[in-house]
């Protein structure tokens, strides 16, 4: 392979450590360590490194990476936003492009997932990337989506913890933004789209801005 597509891959197994919660604040990035780990050599470890360094997910002290402690909230705002000019337009060119089976599967990973008796960051990852994928995927563009999915993970790195009540009306959201694009009403889609956004950012705020948040649900 091209050194590009390993630190391509070094960069989204980094992405995926991170959803997981495999790295807390303060934790220094040691790069033996994970070019063992993600069995690469240190220049397209380097490469990814330098990406989540420009994103803000990292920083570079004293000749060393080391995860970020708190919120950048002018990049979650910055984050969320391209999140909602993004997502919003997929979900009204989604309407009535999603297969019935398709979305009674992603209910049913839906009730699942609210089964769990302690969801990780890992676990909610998955079961809100599952829906806003499936809406990408069907709006018809392969560039937008592959960018919305960067960002998207940007931001449940930014914030990879949620309240209950939080993880729950998200969820409910979700269920509501499956049935209008079930129905193929691209308005409805993207309002509800756009007011399940805006909660997500408000949850995120809070979370920057210190207001008490559980570390799990």
């Amino acid at each position: 392979m091209r050194p590009e597509s390993l630190g391509e891959q070094a960069y989204n197994r980094l992405i995926e450590m991170m959803l997981a919660g495999e790295f807390r604040p303060g934790t220094i990035l040691q790069e033996r360590g994970l070019a063992s780990i993600l069995n690469v050599s240190r220049t397209p470890l380097r490469e990814a490194l330098g990406r989540l360094a420009n994103k803000g997910l990292i920083a570079r002290e004293a000749g060393r990476f080391v995860m970020v402690d708190g919120l950048d909230v002018q990049r979650l705002v910055e984050t969320f936003s391209l999140r909602r000019l993004l997502e919003t337009e997929f979900a009204g060119l989604a309407a009535g492009k999603v297969a019935k089976e398709q979305i009674e599967h992603q209910r049913a990973r839906a009730h699942e997932f609210l089964a769990l008796p302690s969801p990780s960051p890992g676990d909610y990852w998955n079961a809100d990337n599952a829906l806003h994928s499936l809406i990408a995927d069907a709006a018809g563009n392969e560039f937008a989506a592959s960018l919305a999915l960067d960002v998207r993970r940007l931001t449940h790195v930014l914030v990879p913890h949620r309240t209950k009540d939080q993880i729950r009306s998200g969820v409910m959201e979700h269920f509501a933004i499956m049935d209008a694009v079930l129905a193929g009403d691209a308005l409805r889609s993207r309002e509800l789209m756009e007011e399940h956004l805006a909660g997500e950012k408000s949850a995120g705020l809070a979370s920057a801005l210190g207001d008490p948040i559980e570390v799990s649900a």
